[in-house]
């Protein structure tokens, strides 16, 4: 039995925040508990960062047609997350 979700722009949400929102429950206490396939790829990075492709590359980041750089500018305007110089790599703080 397959469920179906769909990402929905709440209130006066733009895609920025849209994204912004979605990276920030990633890596938020709510979810990495539960979600093996992240934390595992937590632990393959000695300081425990993420290509920030690899998250664009999640269904949810996928319906918000978010890139790269939008995830990366996102996720520093995010007070939990640190984003690399180089901006393809993220990790909670």
């Amino acid at each position: 039995r397959r469920s179906s979700w769909t990402v929905r722009l709440e209130g006066d949400d733009d895609q920025p925040s849209a994204i912004k929102r979605q990276i920030q429950f990633y890596f938020s206490d709510s979810n990495l508990p539960t979600d093996r396939f992240l934390r595992g790829e937590i632990a393959k990075h000695p300081e425990g960062y993420v290509p920030i492709a690899l998250i664009a590359s999640f269904n949810r980041m996928r319906i918000l047609n978010a890139t790269v750089p939008l995830i990366a500018e996102a996720a520093r305007g995010a007070a939990d997350l640190k984003v690399s110089d180089d901006g393809q790599l993220v990790k909670r703080v």
